[in-house]
């Protein structure tokens, strides 16, 4: 950074940086070239989460810019032009940085940005084992990004993963349904033998829980986790939702900890039944058993969806849900060959189920 400039939104920043340096620098040097210009890959700005404590480390004007495949010769060139000709700064923000100090106008194609971010590139035969193994914070930024040009259909690659098809999504729900359904009477059973922090550990595991399935029940990509809880409360329509979660983790009180999860959990049963995919479902709480807890029974979501679901080969997955729903962990989700190795989950045969 130079100086003490103003706060700007990041992808303000490049939009700006894009159509007074680097649009006038491609117009006087290669007027012909068709190309496609913007960011969608990592970063808290391409989410619009972007707030001044950002700018303390590898900050400044980013962009991508992409050329179809037989203009990928031209790269070399490209890259030597703004070598040399993109000031050292822009809008007070340094436009080289790092160690060596270099630019961030990236140069790639559609293609091989989409393989090396994602891990495939876009169609409609994306295969269902494929999608439950792409990483769900990468769709996320790709479909909140911004081209701020695009001569080369990029933006109907990204509605092509605009969000997932039909049965995976559904697939996902019954997956959700059942983790609340697993845990739901464990908050009480720790409580009633002494063990409070198992109790609060349940608990906060059921409301991060519940917190995706509002995720899926808008039909968003959720984002990794330093953003999870902003994006969720930015959701349309969970308000009360929101206010029951964080009651429930924020009580010491074991009663209106239950309480809380079970208004939570009702709500989004409600969240289900406006959707229209199944059957309507009783949205009401019940005891567990014989037992003084009280639950919705996630389960009875789970198999009511998963009945639904069209494709006969999604339909008899067990429900343990995406790699997202398997893990948080980085180096998992970041890791495309990690990911990649991860489709043996959902390609075994029956007899295996």
């Amino acid at each position: 950074m130079t100086g003490n400039p103003s706060f700007i939104p990041g992808l303000t920043l490049n939009r700006e940086f894009f159509a007074e340096i680097v649009r006038p620098l491609l117009a006087a040097h290669y007027p012909q070239l068709h190309y496609a210009a913007g960011r969608l890959d990592h970063g808290s700005e391409v989410l619009g989460f972007d707030t001044p404590t950002s700018t303390d480390h590898d900050w400044g004007p980013r962009l991508q810019l992409f050329v179809a495949e037989k203009d990928e010769p031209l790269i070399p060139e490209l890259r030597a032009l703004f070598d040399t000709r993109i000031p050292p700064s822009f809008r007070g923000y340094a436009t080289h940085f790092g160690e060596p100090s270099w630019h961030h106008v990236t140069l790639t194609t559609p293609e091989r940005f989409f393989q090396n971010y994602l891990g495939c590139v876009p169609s409609p035969n994306v295969a269902p084992q494929q999608w439950l193994t792409l990483s769900e914070q990468k769709l996320a930024t790709i479909r909140s990004g911004e081209l701020c040009h695009d001569d080369l259909a990029l933006d109907a690659y990204r509605a092509l993963i605009r969000y997932y098809p039909e049965d995976v999504w559904l697939y996902l729900m019954a997956s959700q349904w059942m983790k609340i359904g697993q845990e739901e009477p464990f908050v009480g059973r720790c409580h009633q033998v002494g063990d409070d922090l198992g109790a609060r550990i349940i608990a906060a595991r059921l409301v991060h829980t519940a917190m995706h399935m509002c995720f899926l029940l808008t039909r968003t990509y959720a984002p990794y986790s330093k953003w999870f809880g902003t994006g969720f409360a930015n959701l349309p329509g969970i308000s009360p939702v929101k206010q029951a979660l964080s009651r429930a983790i924020s009580t010491a009180d074991q009663d209106e900890r239950e309480s809380s999860l079970c208004e939570a959990y009702e709500l989004l049963a409600a969240m289900h039944n406006a959707l229209g995919v199944t059957p309507p479902l009783d949205t009401a709480t019940r005891p567990f058993y014989s037992r003084p807890f009280v639950v919705i029974d996630g389960g009875r979501f789970a198999r009511t969806i998963q009945d639904v679901i069209s494709d006969p080969d999604i339909r008899r997955l067990p429900l343990i849900g995406s790699v997202n729903q398997l893990s948080s962990t980085v180096d998992y989700l970041e890791n495309d060959a990690l990911l990649q190795r991860s489709r043996v989950f959902y390609e075994a045969h029956d007899d295996e189920y």
